[in-house]
């Protein structure tokens, strides 16, 4: 079942092009892997796929009229020297344009996402007095909050250590194994290709490669300069 679709979706930032005629769509089950260069367009893509960017041409399909998408954006992009608590970002993922308060079973909710991802013992910490891995739960926990279709990741496991990768693939897995569809940018090609079904290259131009082994042959043709490492 097809959840959203892109047709001929032109993204970029006033009159300037980064990204032209993107086509492809997401279904409910999906597991994409998208890599490509600094500047390619890869988080222009998805801010355009969630709706902080506005297309400048084509069209934007949602096949279900309530469609819920959780973002987990670049630590890196986050001030950690705001004033809040691990509970208020947390919470922060199932606030939206229609609904400002929270009720009981919200919370509930909240709490038990934040039981899965393992940040409860430090859920009245600021997040200033995070590290980096402890910070990148609190962004898991706040994307899954809202119980989304799609799960949009940016560079996830930047800053997580061995363990937390681990489990962090495993319950993508299960997430993904009951419908959740999941799009999540790395730059790592051969640790996502261990678990995406699907990559697509993104640089200046987008290629959706429906498989999840991908030679270095295609990333020249797809014009993608990731470095294919091989591990034996």
């Amino acid at each position: 079942m097809e959840l959203i679709v892109l047709k001929n979706v032109t993204c970029g930032y006033g009159t300037t092009v980064i990204l032209p005629r993107v086509n492809f769509a997401i279904s409910r089950g999906d597991f994409i892997g998208v890599i490509g260069p600094n500047g390619g367009g890869k988080t222009t893509l998805i801010k355009t796929l969630i709706g902080l960017i506005t297309p400048l041409g084509g069209t934007i399909e949602k096949h279900i009229k309530e469609l819920g998408i959780g973002y987990m954006p670049q630590s890196a992009t986050i001030d950690h020297q705001f004033p809040a608590k691990v509970n208020d970002v947390v919470f922060s993922g199932l606030i939206s344009r229609k609904k400002f308060f929270l009720n009981k079973s919200d919370k509930i909710a909240a709490h038990d996402i934040m039981r899965r991802i393992g940040i409860t013992d430090y859920a009245d910490r600021n997040i200033g007095e995070l590290s980096g891995g402890e910070l990148q739960r609190v962004l898991l926990a706040r994307a899954l909050a809202c119980n989304p279709q799609i799960l949009v990741l940016d560079e996830p496991t930047t800053y997580i250590d061995q363990k937390f990768s681990k489990d962090f693939f495993t319950l993508l897995k299960e997430l993904n194994e009951s419908g959740l569809a999941i799009l999540m940018i790395s730059h790592d090609l051969g640790t996502i290709s261990r678990h995406v079904r699907k990559i697509a290259c993104v640089n200046r131009a987008f290629h959706l490669h429906n498989s999840n082994t991908i030679t270095a042959h295609q990333l020249e043709l797809y014009d993608c300069p990731v470095q294919l490492l091989v591990h034996k």
